[in-house]
């Protein structure tokens, strides 16, 4: 069994948008700052103390934030958690779909830190003892760990309230259902009649709304969601780039690497490259 838990800095995240991966289950802990947050089709605000659960398939797109918000990501493959709580009962796990924001107190923030530091400490320690005859101990000490720190999470969540999600203008409304059909489609549509089509207005229209309400063009929206997926993708190395670019729809390889290097600024070969350099580690927190 490899590491159960998976912490991402923030560092990591994309300036102004994260494409949440379609079997990934996550929560996100705001320790400092506030931030203005769409979750699929609703926006939240996202301030210190904040446990923000998200299931596969959410779209997420960070608004706007303060320099100084900060906190913590934990994702992990939906299969993997389905496998750590199994037995357990999640009559709850529905609401967090519906109701992805809890407002935290002191005391919950401390049980889960703790249990946190106790699950990063063992499985240091399981690291350092592969082979050992204890490993095997080890590892279910590490596993039992996990599934209480989970556990406390899901508990938290059903203590605490849930946030409201915050009034919206009729174009803001628009703007997100068109960040929702994007992440949906952007694998394979780039053209924007697409979407006007599916949101039932002009071209012109949809640019003038999403100009005003984001201070992007919907051009400029899809190639950020496409770069973010081809980057996703060109880090699963079991891919070939010609795949890649038959999975994002470009019409050759040749089309595809032209696309990258042009937004990217070097081509999806040099990506990797570069990837595949070791990196420091991300502090714990």
């Amino acid at each position: 069994m490899g590491q159960i838990y998976n912490i991402i800095s923030l560092d990591k995240m994309e300036e102004s948008i994260n494409t949440v991966a379609r079997t990934t289950f996550g929560v996100f802990i705001c320790t400092a700052g506030r931030a203005r947050i769409y979750i699929d089709d609703r926006v939240y605000e996202i301030d210190r103390d904040v446990l923000f659960f998200f299931a596969p398939y959410t779209a997420i797109h960070i608004l706007e934030r303060s320099d100084d918000w900060d906190g913590m990501l934990i994702e992990e493959d939906f299969n993997l958690l389905f496998t750590i709580l199994s037995g357990t009962s999640l009559e709850h796990a529905p609401d967090i779909r519906e109701h992805p924001c809890v407002k935290m107190t002191e005391s919950h923030r401390e049980g889960i830190m703790q249990l946190l530091e106790m699950l990063r400490r063992r499985d240091e320690r399981l690291g350092r003892s592969i082979g050992a005859d204890n490993e095997p101990l080890l590892r279910d000490i590490v596993a039992s760990v996990a599934r209480a720190f989970c556990l406390e999470l899901i508990n938290t969540y059903v203590e605490c309230v849930p946030m409201e999600d915050l009034p919206q203008s009729r174009q803001s409304r628009m703007f997100n259902r068109f960040m929702a059909l994007l992440f949906d489609h952007c694998m394979t549509q780039r053209d924007m009649t697409f979407y006007a089509g599916q949101l039932h207005v002009s071209p012109n229209h949809l640019c003038a709304v999403v100009g005003n309400v984001s201070g992007r063009t919907p051009s400029e929206w899809t190639a950020i969601v496409t770069m973010a997926n081809i980057r996703r993708l060109l880090n699963n190395k079991t891919l070939s780039i010609k795949e890649i670019a038959t999975m994002m729809n470009f019409s050759d390889q040749s089309t595809f690497t032209r696309y990258f290097r042009h937004h990217e600024g070097i081509t999806p070969s040099e990506f990797r490259r570069r990837t595949d350099r070791p990196t420091p580690d991300i502090p714990r927190r």
